[in-house]
């Protein structure tokens, strides 16, 4: 049955609505909720939820095809165990949502790796600009030996998203796997070079060496 709505639902253009929305943000913002609980029950060190990562969902309205933010509500989970929460957003990305939700606190502090201006939705500083290194970044969480909450978020190229997860997935259970793609039933996707990581662009670095000395 097609929707009908008669207006009050506080979607833009780009959070369309569609068949099985109220299910999609179950699951989603379900298994965020369920890590952070395995996570504080300590049934386990490290919790993964790759369709979780809505950041830019508010308390009053979806953004940026994120319509409920379960990153807030696995944080508000931990927060009942854990005086602090740190969140750091690694998706080019700016997690706006996230940042809005505890902006006056100083239980959850929040860390968003991006471009300033070029990316959606426009906010933050242009400071923090940083757009590689996932694996990266999970291997030096997961040094800490802390409890660890994984999402995802999307992408806008699913060949890559993918890579990207499955190589995330495989830093975070210390198991190394290898660059050629086994054969599957969507090979021919990941043409022409079927490697698990992707040849780097001849996108400029803009970061100085200068910058990054301050920062360190």
């Amino acid at each position: 049955m097609p929707f009908v709505f008669s207006g009050g639902i506080n979607v833009g253009e780009d959070c369309p609505v569609f068949d099985g929305l109220y299910e999609f943000c179950q699951l989603s913002a379900g298994g965020s909720v369920a890590g952070a609980v395995k996570l504080n029950k300590q049934s386990t060190d490290i919790a993964i939820n790759w369709a979780g990562g809505l950041h830019h969902a508010k308390k009053s309205e979806a953004s940026g095809f994120c319509y409920v933010n379960d990153i807030v509500l696995a944080i508000l989970e931990l927060l009942k165990y854990h005086q602090r929460v740190l969140y750091v957003d690694i998706d080019i990305h700016h997690g706006d949502g996230v940042e809005e939700a505890f902006y006056t606190t100083d239980r959850v502090m929040t860390v968003s790796f991006h471009k300033y201006g070029e990316y959606f939705p426009g906010t933050g500083d242009l400071r923090v600009s940083f757009t590689s290194w996932h694996g990266k970044c999970v291997e030096f969480f997961k040094k800490l030996n802390i409890p660890l909450l994984l999402l995802g978020g999307g992408g806008y190229t699913i060949r890559n998203v993918a890579r990207c997860w499955t190589y995330e997935t495989s830093v975070a259970l210390s198991c190394e796997i290898a660059n050629e793609l086994p054969y599957n039933d969507y090979f021919e996707y990941f043409g022409p070079d079927f490697k698990l990581h992707i040849s780097p662009s001849n996108m400029g670095n803009q970061n100085t060496t200068e910058y990054m000395d301050k920062i360190k």
